[in-house]
């Protein structure tokens, strides 16, 4: 029987970590959305939660003065899948 591959979608703002992250999910899943400096040191968790399928899910994220002006990394992983995406913040 052939294996089926299910993929989540993360859409990020032009200056994501100042503003809206959405994503959606192909089927109900408990998911993890974390933070990542380039350095691989985890900054922040955005989401440990179970969403339901076919939503638009959204987080609004506001670190202020937190974090530096820089590039880091979204991920989003789910029992089934694992996204990784680049991200600007600029102050």
């Amino acid at each position: 029987m052939p294996s089926i591959i299910l993929f989540c979608r993360l859409t990020i703002n032009y200056r994501i970590l100042y503003g809206i992250t959405s994503f959606s999910l192909p089927i109900g899943e408990h998911v993890q959305i974390y933070v990542y400096a380039l350095t691989g040191q985890r900054l922040f968790t955005l989401m440990d939660a179970y969403k339901s399928e076919g939503t638009l899910h959204t987080i609004d994220f506001k670190p202020g003065s937190r974090i530096a002006s820089g590039l880091y990394f979204i991920v989003l992983s789910t029992p089934s899948s694992t996204v990784i995406k680049k991200a600007v913040y600029l102050k």
